[in-house]
């Protein structure tokens, strides 16, 4: 049985030697336009709130997040998990394919996607999103749709979290023992 698991792994990793860097995480770099079309969908689907210039760093972030996705790469055991859990493919496979869907159904309503009113904006994501059958933002990026993932990737992080509850809870840094007792400070 650790034979088999031995050669598996070994297997699995070497897949990953002989794949070029180049080709992981390329779905978003695809077209030169898919940079301008990921911060035009943060537009509609991240909270205005935020501002133009964060949503534009949470779309750059996230590309950078695709772009460098480890795939295969050991994931730790978790909770109640007695075996090594492994991150599967790259969630960024379809999304070239999604943003040139989203830029036809933009020139549609006759223009590009980027030239469309927000309110258009909005009719197409969702018009998108619904044609993909999605109802709900996944726990986190799973590739069903670019504009859901985006929304996981910001909603899940450490920011999304402190944007949510309006608090410096900082989930991804340790507080320390210090001032675990006390309240997050309010973020406004």
């Amino acid at each position: 049985m650790l034979r088999r698991s031995f050669i598996k792994s070994v297997f699995s990793n070497l897949v990953l030697l002989l794949v070029p860097r180049w080709m992981r995480g390329q779905a978003l770099n695809a077209s030169p336009g898919a940079s301008a079309t990921l911060n035009e969908i943060a537009q509609v689907v991240l909270p205005s709130s935020l501002g133009s210039g964060q949503m534009q760093q949470v779309a750059a972030s996230f590309q950078r997040w695709i772009h460098d996705y480890p795939a295969g790469a050991d994931a730790g055991y978790g909770y109640g998990f007695p075996h090594p859990r492994v991150l599967g493919p790259t969630p960024a496979a379809h999304y070239a394919g999604q943003l040139s869907q989203m830029d036809a159904a933009a020139a549609t309503k006759g223009a590009a996607f980027a030239m469309l009113s927000n309110a258009d904006k909005r009719a197409v994501v969702e018009d998108v999103l619904a044609q993909a059958g999605i109802s709900a933002v996944p726990a986190h990026p799973t590739g069903q749709h670019v504009a859901t993932d985006l929304m996981s990737f910001f909603y899940n992080s450490s920011s999304g979290e402190d944007f949510c509850y309006n608090a410096a809870i900082r989930g991804d840094s340790c507080r320390g023992l210090s001032n675990s007792g006390e309240r997050p400070k309010a973020l406004s």
